[in-house]
């Protein structure tokens, strides 16, 4: 059984060393991150809590690739506890459509500001409440260690 995680420590969570990374295919890790990674990287450090890398489960992202992408985002969902728009908290995550697809993923900071990566970029937060992201949203999820704390 998973340790328990403590909400306080989440709620004042150091977001700052996620920031600037570079975009890496298939990246997890201080050296680069796509966009799962940076949430499998945010966890570890923030939540100490482990999540799938899936670097495996597809090859390249290109139109191609793009719908097993989306097919692994709403396995990975599944995982996950549904959270209602304006309910969101830090460490929470969002699928997004990008490109007419289930293929993003960011990571809620604070209601309304998000971490997250784009290929060929680096690591950095933004509002996603801007009409650039907010028509894009598909849902927010937390996970379960962090569902089971009020």
């Amino acid at each position: 059984m998973p340790s328990p995680v403590d909400l306080r420590v989440v709620a004042g969570a150091d977001f700052e060393p996620l920031l600037g990374l570079p975009y890496r295919e298939k990246g997890s890790d201080w050296a680069g991150v796509n966009c799962w990674g940076l949430a499998v990287l945010a966890y570890r450090l923030l939540a100490s809590i482990e999540l799938p890398t899936y670097a495996a489960a597809y090859g390249e992202i290109d139109a191609a690739t793009r719908d097993d992408l989306a097919r692994l985002i709403r396995h990975e969902a599944l995982l996950w506890v549904p959270v209602e728009a304006g309910e969101e908290r830090p460490l929470d995550l969002i699928s997004l459509c990008v490109a007419g697809a289930e293929s993003h993923i960011a990571v809620v900071i604070e209601p309304g500001r998000m971490l997250h990566v784009r290929r060929g970029g680096f690591s950095l937060t933004e509002r996603y409440t801007t009409p650039a992201w907010c028509r894009r949203i598909l849902g927010f999820y937390r996970h379960a260690d962090l569902a089971a704390h009020v």
